[in-house]
């Protein structure tokens, strides 16, 4: 975890020393109890600021408007805190200039301590993307939620820990005239009663989320035209939840679950293949249990039928007491279930609609 928070660090000072001629600089450096920090920067090249606060119940706040012209520079916010019940807030707008440089956002939050929340918002629409987001938090119930639009972003969020929640947006909430696309988001969390959310929007997008410990859960969305995205998740521990939706077509999904009790499931809804397109198989689930007793697994895919290529469904699960089902409709779909134990349970729904050319 610290090895990351360093990576992104150097980035972060890479970023600073490329402006040429930054409007504002600030930097706040606090050490007690129950410090709190705001700051406000509006101009019109890329701002910087970067807060440290160590000891207990600290705040701080930073909000970041730049305005100016095809600014190649970056707007920079970097806030460090050490303690228990810390809170960080970031919000970052870059709407100056022609649409090739709207965006170019840095925001990064390392928290350790106990009941610690950051919360990270970078642009708005008509904004590039191309920003960076991470929030690193070590302790006990914390909490940690990013929101980026438009295309080019990677969002990254690492929490170890007791009681964690995560959520992570990336063009969640599209205007009608504007497409998400090409963003990243991993979230990575370790420890007991973990929760994880990722929601994506547009195409070619990847998501990922490992979780380590008991009681994990994770839910992945891709949709409004989640076109040749990829969604994974890898849980490890026991009485883990899985749950995978796209919409769209061309989408890959998978999940890998490790122990006992473990329920997996993908949606997956395919529209039409594009005039002229030749790309791979539409849709791709697979699902892969291993060890332990009571595991679920079903998958759901769809496509149009005609002379689309068919779906696949893959589930494996090694254990007692499993059920996986698979239903597809449309298409040349195909299903391959294997469950080694005893009491298993393995129903499959397919239905042919069209020829083959």
């Amino acid at each position: 975890m610290k090895k990351t928070t360093l990576i992104f660090a150097s980035l972060f000072a890479a970023s600073f020393a490329m402006a040429q001629a930054p409007v504002n600089t600030s930097t706040v450096t606090q050490v007690g109890q129950t410090n709190e920090a705001t700051v406000g920067q509006t101009g019109t090249v890329g701002n910087n600021s970067e807060i440290f606060q160590a000891a207990r119940n600290n705040e701080a706040t930073v909000s970041q408007v730049t305005t100016g012209a095809n600014d190649p520079n970056r707007t920079n916010s970097i806030i460090s805190q050490t303690g228990r019940t810390n809170e960080a807030t970031v919000s970052q707008i870059n709407g100056g200039g022609t649409e090739a440089w709207r965006g170019l956002l840095n925001a990064g939050i390392d928290q350790s301590g106990n009941d610690n929340e950051a919360i990270q918002t970078q642009g708005g629409h008509p904004q590039m993307g191309v920003s960076n987001a991470f929030i690193t938090q070590s302790g006990n119930n914390n909490y940690g939620e990013q929101y980026q639009v438009k295309y080019g972003n990677n969002a990254n969020l690492v929490q170890s820990g007791n009681g964690n929640f995560g959520v992570q947006f990336q063009d969640k909430f599209l205007p009608e005239d504007y497409e998400g696309s090409n963003n990243t988001a991993s979230m990575v969390q370790s420890g007991s009663n973990n929760y994880g959310q990722q929601y994506q929007d547009g195409w070619s997008n990847k998501g990922y989320v490992t979780q380590s410990g008991n009681n994990n859960s994770a839910i992945q969305r891709q949709g409004v035209a989640a076109w040749v995205s990829t969604a994974e998740i890898i849980q490890a521990g026991n009485g883990n939840e899985a749950r995978q939706d796209q919409v769209g077509n061309l989408n890959n999904g998978f999940i890998l679950q490790t122990s006992n009790g473990n329920l997996a499931t993908q949606d997956q809804f395919s529209g039409a293949r594009r005039t002229g397109a030749n790309y791979a198989d539409l849709n791709f689930g697979s699902i892969v249990q291993e060890g332990g007793s009571g595991n679920i697994a079903s998958q759901v895919q769809t496509t149009p039928g005609g002379d689309i290529v068919a779906n696949y469904a893959t589930i494996f699960q090694s254990g007692a007491g499993n059920t996986a089902n698979q239903m597809q409709t449309g298409g040349f779909n195909s299903s391959v279930i294997s469950q080694t134990g005893s009491g298993h349970i393995a129903n499959v729904t397919q239905t042919f609609t069209g020829g083959a050319n």
